[in-house]
Parts: structure tokens; sequence; C-alpha cells
């Protein structure tokens, strides 16, 4: 009888430690992917990565850039600027042109005031006001900016999540192509 008592103790202590083990393993997963979400969820453009090998980096003057940002507009390609802001956006200064939310007429008068800055014929002074609430456009347009300047162009690609989670396949990751100027 003292054995079989023994016995149970001893299954009792077994139970308790798989028991035990069983919730410490799941705390240790939970953590796992909390900080892999927190990993996934951090911003994608930091981790772009440059087309390397094939002499894709060239010297380039406003001649190119002008072209290639009307371009990448309707392509949906990200131009990033180093060192040089375009507009400011509820006070945050912007280096960027990427995903122009407005549609037609407004993205055109959005591209021109950027480049052309207040040199284009503006007849409506509202509009801006009405049209561009938060948002503030520089008097001297990127095409005065860069007038005598050169700058690397260097293209690169980074993956956006359509879903986010820990682990997203990559059928659901969406492909973003990003054109960097870097000034010389």
């Amino acid at each position: 009888m003292e054995n079989a008592a023994e016995a149970l103790r001893m299954a009792g202590w077994v139970l308790i430690f798989v028991v035990a083990l069983s919730v410490s393993m799941n705390a240790f997963t939970n953590i796992r992917q909390s900080i892999d979400t927190i990993v996934m969820d951090t911003d994608r453009e930091y981790n772009t990565k440059y087309i390397q090998g094939n002499n894709t980096d060239r010297v380039v003057g406003l001649e190119a850039i002008i072209p290639t940002i009307y371009r990448a507009v309707k392509e949906n390609i990200k131009i990033e600027f180093s060192g040089i802001v375009l507009y400011e956006e509820n006070g945050i200064g912007i280096s960027y042109i990427d995903n122009i939310p407005y549609t037609d007429y407004r993205r055109e008068y959005f591209l021109k005031r950027i480049i052309f800055g207040k040199n284009f014929d503006d007849q409506d002074k509202g509009y801006e006001r009405n049209h561009f609430p938060g948002i503030k456009f520089y008097d001297i347009g990127l095409a005065q900016t860069l007038k005598t300047q050169k700058f690397i162009e260097s293209l690169g690609v980074y993956y956006t999540e359509e879903v986010k989670g820990a682990d997203t396949p990559d059928a659901q990751k969406t492909e973003k192509r990003v054109i960097t100027y870097i000034k010389i």
C-alpha cells in the first residue's frame, strides 16, 4: 500500500512538471511571436536592397531627374532625395515622392509646385489652401535648387507587407521600387 501511495505522489509530481513545462514553453512562444511582430512592423524603407553589380548607379543632373519624377509617379516608384526637403506636411519635412494620393489636375499641380515652386502659372491663390491642407510648398522649387548640382542615381527595391503578422508568406509581400538621389 505504501508503494502505491508513493507511486501516486511521483505521478502527481510528473504531472505538475509537465504542466509547468507546457506553460513555460507557451510563454516563450508568445514572447518570440511578439518579438517577430515588432521586428516585422519596423519601417521597410530602411531595408532597401540596392541593385548592385549591374552598374545601375549613374551621375545625373536636373535634365534626367525631372523626367524620372514624372515617369516614377505614373509607375508608382518611390523617389528619394538625400539631404533635400521637397515640401512640409503637418510641419514635417518630406524628402521623397511616393504614392501621391491626388488624381489628375491635383496630382499635376502637386508635382509642379514641388518641381518649379511658385514659378509656374498659379492663378488661384486659394487652391493650395483648399486642396492641400497641412502641406506647405516652398517658393523655390526643386528645379531651381538642383540647377547646378549633380547626383548619384541608385535603383533599389524593398518589400512591403499587405498582411501584418509574424510569418508573412512571400506571396503576400509587395515589391516596391525606389530611386534614390544622393548629392555629390
